[in-house]
């Protein structure tokens, strides 16, 4: 008899066979959170798929480099490192709601070592604005030899006027590419009564 097992968000997956004739069971996991893709850029169409300029920077899909697929988004221009792309987020993303936000990062050939970060700028109805760090990676952890994840969870409490999702780095000049960027919707399991 030959079993073998797969995890799928909440859900086991059981294969087993045994003489003849295989068995399929499948388990489910109340416990666990249900995942939901709200947006995913992977710029295979040749666009910037909503990305844009975040200061005075060239945003571009090109095929020279990509982490899956054959192509990405390319960030050349800086001169801050405020400065990347920038995706309006207003709208899709709503308050008391848990949300896992990733991409993979690289940085251009001939580029110094780099810390990157995912960073969220939001401005509350009739707040201030407030610049909240999702995920970086380790200082100088992006080269261009690879491609890294970057990955965290983000929430907000209140009602916004503006939402704006972007990728920066502490080297301030520094061209970089990012790939297969993905928010996805944390959803608790239901509570017991």
């Amino acid at each position: 008899s030959t079993a073998v097992t797969a995890l799928y968000d909440n859900q086991s997956v059981t294969t087993a066979s045994s003489g003849s004739d295989p068995v399929l069971r499948v388990e489910t996991d109340s416990s666990a959170p249900l995942r939901e893709t709200i947006l995913e850029t992977d710029f295979e169409n040749g666009t910037t798929q909503g990305w844009g300029p975040r200061g005075n920077v060239t945003v571009k899909a090109v095929s020279e480099a990509a982490q899956s697929g054959t192509k990405s988004l390319k960030v050349t221009g800086r001169t801050a490192s405020w400065n990347g792309p920038n995706l309006n987020v207003v709208g899709i993303l709503q308050p008391k709601t848990v949300y896992e936000i990733s991409g993979y990062v690289k940085l251009a050939a001939g580029q110094s070592p780099s810390q990157m970060i995912i960073t969220m700028q939001r401005k509350p109805v009739g707040g201030n604005i407030s610049y909240d760090w999702i995920v970086s990676s380790a200082v100088n952890g992006v080269t261009s030899a690879n491609w890294v994840f970057l990955q965290g969870q983000y929430t907000f409490d209140t009602a916004v006027s503006s939402l704006d999702i972007y990728v920066e780095s502490t080297n301030n000049t520094a061209a970089f590419y990012l790939d297969k960027f993905t928010i996805t919707k944390v959803i608790p399991p239901p509570t017991d009564p």
